[in-house]
């Protein structure tokens, strides 16, 4: 393996970490077409490897254009962050595959000999993107904690920094090699301690539960792991953080507190971050599996449309900011609620649906924003009151 495939086999591993499809999409234009690509040590166009294939150039194409397009979507992106962290390694592997050249017989035999495997720098590499692919999810799970909806756009723009890292880090890297595997090693240490700083206010925040040492979220009616109901439990904010003030104690404020904590997609118990039917960290069943729990819910949801629906009557005869903040706040305070307690394929199909049937009402004739603001928080409060009815029937 020649030192500059080498260089770029270690160059591209934060980068495969961040897309799958892009780094790979430039490494096979790379050797394809090397003469587009300034400061490249490619001697000619090497048509006969795979990765440089039209077929594959093109598909690696429009998988890198539609990767880019999905990661903006906050729905999609959940799903994908189940999956990366195995594809990432896989399609770097065949892309270095690809790339290496005739030295590397002899150099990979070496190794070979040695009893180390004939793949052993590639195993490296690739357990490289893995890992660097899991403390980049982690990262990405909590923005996503933050502005799971994308109302923020949180996501928005820390997918564009990776887009821009991706594609002039590639470029980068070419140029000076060793300069830009530094930089990326700088990258991914800022990364690595802001994970670890993540994790540590978290920890910091827990209460420790008093029957049985158990650390526990701030805002936890009882302990995850001995179910003895907590006395000291702080009130979950709107964006799901820990607002200094705590609840009362009683039946009421507990009861309203349980229906704060299924809006930011928690469990009503233990406050742990899930909308599954049976939650996976204190075991016990969805509070939303009673009917009466989910007219409840129903019901709190529905308060809060029949107040943010005259605001946005209000905000409407403003001119552009009005709509955007009657749009906005009812994104986060009235379909949020209920789409967090949807499954992730569901909500990307109601998604859809909604922002189908808005571009038909904006498109089809020219409203005013006095009317156009409440009908948009209708259409979507009622598709997402549907769609969760549907789902915990």
């Amino acid at each position: 393996m020649s030192l500059a495939v080498l260089l770029h086999a270690i160059g591209t591993i934060p980068l495969f970490a961040s897309r799958a499809f892009l780094p790979a999409f430039l490494t096979s234009l790379l050797f394809r077409f090397p003469n587009i690509f300034p400061f490249t040590e490619v001697d000619a166009p090497s048509a006969e490897l795979f990765i440089t294939k039209t077929p594959v150039i093109i598909v690696l194409g429009i998988l890198a254009v539609l990767e880019i397009l999905a990661d903006k979507n906050t729905d999609i992106k959940a799903l994908w962050l189940q999956a990366e962290p195995f594809l990432k390694p896989i399609i770097y592997s065949i892309m270095l595959l690809g790339v290496v050249d005739n030295d590397s017989e002899a150099i990979i035999q070496g190794i070979y000999q040695a009893g180390m495997g004939d793949y052993v720098m590639i195993f490296f590499t690739a357990g490289a993107v893995y890992g660097l692919t899991i403390l980049r999810a982690s990262i990405q799970e909590w923005l996503l904690e933050i502005d799971g909806d994308g109302d923020l756009f949180l996501n928005f723009i820390f997918s564009s920094i990776e887009d821009t890292f991706v594609f002039f880090g590639f470029l980068w890297l070419l140029a000076s090699g060793i300069t830009a595997i530094i930089f990326f090693g700088i990258v991914v240490g800022v990364l690595y301690l802001w994970q670890k700083k993540i994790k540590a206010n978290e920890e910091k925040q827990k209460i420790t539960c008093s029957a049985c040492q158990h650390k526990n979220p701030p805002f936890a009616l009882e302990c995850s792991n001995c179910h003895n109901p907590q006395n000291e439990i702080y009130k979950i904010g709107f964006l799901g953080q820990k607002k200094e003030e705590q609840i009362s104690n009683d039946t009421k404020g507990r009861k309203k507190h349980t229906l704060s904590l299924l809006t930011q997609e928690r469990c009503g118990y233990c406050a742990a971050k899930t909308n599954k039917k049976v939650c996976p960290t204190c075991r016990k069943e969805h509070i939303l599996s009673s009917s009466e729990n989910r007219k409840a819910y129903v019901t709190f949801v529905q308060k809060r449309y029949a107040l943010w629906l005259p605001l946005s009557v209000a905000l409407g005869f403003i001119p552009i900011l009005g709509i955007a903040i009657a749009v906005l706040g009812a994104n986060l305070y009235v379909f949020a609620p209920l789409k967090r307690q949807i499954p992730t394929v569901k909500a990307v199909g109601v998604q859809i649906l909604t922002k189908l049937l808005i571009f038909c009402v904006i498109f089809f004739g020219s409203i005013a924003g006095f009317i156009l603001a409440p009908l948009y928080c209708s259409i979507r409060f009622f598709m997402w009151r549907t769609a969760f009815v549907k789902h915990w029937r």
